[in-house]
């Protein structure tokens, strides 16, 4: 399984969108989630030769609903790495800025949209 991770995350340097573009690629049939036939050759696409039982024991460790194949949800969520304390200090500060001001201790849409003017971002 270390190996499957470490291949795919050679290719994916630049994040969300390479594994955007690794599970596309993997997903021959286009239907939003990768069966264990999608998996392996996906898998020896990557040079991983690997038997369809191993593979289905491997997608096995990134389906998490059990039904047999795997979401692109799951499939990010199987390559997400903790946040550094940086990154993790600086998500708080934001959502205690725009929390302060929700009635009910939660951040909706409309608390951003209050507090957030994105006329000055150029990316959005």
């Amino acid at each position: 399984m270390k190996d499957v991770k470490s291949k795919i995350m050679g290719r994916s340097l630049y994040g969300v969108k390479a594994l955007t573009r690794i599970f596309k690629a993997m997903d021959t049939s286009s239907n939003g989630k990768l069966d264990v036939d999608d998996f392996r050759w996906g898998l020896m696409d990557f040079g991983i030769s690997i038997t369809k039982d191993e593979a289905a024991e491997c997608l096995s460790n990134f389906d998490t609903d059990g039904c047999g194949t795997v979401h692109f949800a799951a499939f990010l969520d199987a390559f997400k790495t903790p946040m550094n304390a940086g990154r993790e200090a600086i998500v708080k500060k934001a959502y205690e800025a725009l929390e302060k001001n929700s009635e009910n201790g939660s951040v909706c849409l409309d608390d951003i949209a209050k507090n957030y003017d994105a006329n000055g971002d150029p990316d959005v």
